[in-house]
């Protein structure tokens, strides 16, 4: 089975680079980082991938609206993202869940065993489609 390729797209390097922990020893994943939501929307032009995990607070576009312009393009609108924020989490899904692109919405600090649990869900749940 191929590898998933997850896109991690946050402006904190810090941030980047737990995320990128969790999943560097899970043999499933591939990961790339950006540090933009802009950078997350060039990177998808050109090259494939199977999950995007975005901070929702970054300057310029934000993740939820990062997930708007994604869902709204023909092209992108498949790819699941899961969103994390220090804001409060019901606040972010009320405001995501417009967009059927947003699949979970995770809570900083980073629960590691429920990161990994949700990037398995999501990445199941693609495949089945």
């Amino acid at each position: 089975m191929p590898k998933k390729s997850i896109l991690i797209v946050d402006d904190d390097a810090i941030s980047r680079a737990i995320i990128q922990g969790f999943l560097k020893n899970e043999s499933d994943y591939i990961t790339k980082t950006v540090v933009s939501a802009q950078d997350c929307l060039n990177f998808i032009k050109n090259n494939h991938v199977d999950l995007i995990i975005s901070d929702v607070e970054m300057e310029e576009i934000d993740g939820i609206e990062m997930s708007k312009i994604l869902s709204s393009n023909q092209k992108t609108s498949e790819i699941p993202v899961i969103l994390i924020s220090v804001r409060n989490q019901l606040d972010i899904i009320n405001k995501s869940r417009l967009y059927n692109n947003v699949k979970k919405v995770e809570q900083k600090p980073y629960c590691k065993s429920l990161l990994l649990s949700d990037v398995k869900e999501v990445c199941n749940l693609k495949k089945l489609h």
